[in-house]
């Protein structure tokens, strides 16, 4: 294969996930933001956890929403604070429920306008550590559709601080 560096957007598009999944830190710490920009979301499932930890935050947020849909639970675990709050709310709603679960207590580094385009479907798999992590913040953005979306798990495990400030 060609140096990563060499290859234009679409070539990277077009890498077999074979390929993807074989890239080591260093060759995906040379890709451009332009080049993570094409990968699509089975690129993103290859690269496992040790290639994602090694993106920067900027890498992260030049991610395309459809691409972070392959996010799997075990790399979303590996996100750092840095790449969580770089996360916008497209990107964020675009993440599997389960995804949006591998993040754990690392849920509350995600900002409060990202956290709002939470879809009702990601709210219902909070898993009760997740719940009990969010912030008043985050609790203050959800909408009343989005609060009804949230798991009876979600609910009760809600810090009382956060329970008062959500909108009905």
């Amino acid at each position: 294969m060609a140096s990563v560096t060499s290859l234009t957007p679409a070539e990277i598009a077009a890498l077999p996930t074979a390929t993807i999944a074989g890239l080591t830190t260093a060759n995906v710490s040379l890709l451009t933001t332009a080049q993570l920009a094409a990968l699509t979301s089975a690129q993103i499932a290859a690269l496992g956890t040790g290639n994602i930890t090694a993106l920067a935050s900027a890498n992260i947020s030049a991610l395309s929403s459809a691409a972070l849909a392959g996010l799997t639970a075990a790399e979303a675990a590996v996100l750092t604070t840095g790449q969580l709050t770089s996360l916008g709310s497209s990107q964020l709603a675009a993440l599997s429920s389960a995804a949006l679960a591998g993040l754990g207590s690392g849920i509350t580094a995600i900002g409060t306008t990202a956290f709002a385009g939470l879809r009702s479907a990601q709210l219902a798999a909070l898993s009760s550590t997740e719940a009990a992590a969010l912030t008043t913040a985050q609790a203050a953005a959800l909408t009343g559709i989005q609060v009804k979306g949230l798991s009876a798990i979600g609910m009760a495990n809600l810090t009382t601080a956060a329970v008062s400030v959500l909108s009905t």
